[in-house]
């Protein structure tokens, strides 16, 4: 839970006032032995819900309280890079995908959106 420090009309409050969470994360990874060392995929499902315990603005929605629900699926893998590529080892490429939407009452806070990330790293 969030808690507003001071009432939205101060010159220190927040809309919305606090914010309850409730969130549900489910991760499972796979690890096994390849020849250039060890390989890792990772599956991660999340559901979060907030809620304010107050109206978030009067010029929107009538100032009706915010509520969003996300949902984010994502998926990754990690090999090593050495010897295959030439170097030393402790290098490994991780490839990660995720794909979110956020749904709200209000629609200001609604969203989309799909992220790709390739990385390289060298742990010591």
């Amino acid at each position: 839970q969030e808690t507003a420090r001071s009432p939205f009309l101060s010159s220190t409050g927040r809309p919305g006032g606090n914010t309850r969470h409730t969130e549900l994360t489910l991760t499972h990874a796979w690890n096994w032995q390849g020849s250039a060392g060890n390989h890792r995929l990772e599956a991660q499902a999340q559901w979060a819900r907030a809620h304010d315990t107050q109206g978030y603005s009067p010029l929107l929605a009538n100032d009706a309280r915010r509520e969003v629900q996300r949902s984010t699926a994502s998926l990754s893998y990690t090999v090593p890079l050495a010897p295959v590529a030439g170097l030393d080892a402790g290098w490994q490429a991780t490839l990660a995908m995720q794909g979110f939407r956020q749904r709200s009452n209000l629609e200001l806070f609604r969203l989309s959106g799909r992220i790709i990330q390739a990385s390289i790293q060298k742990t010591w």
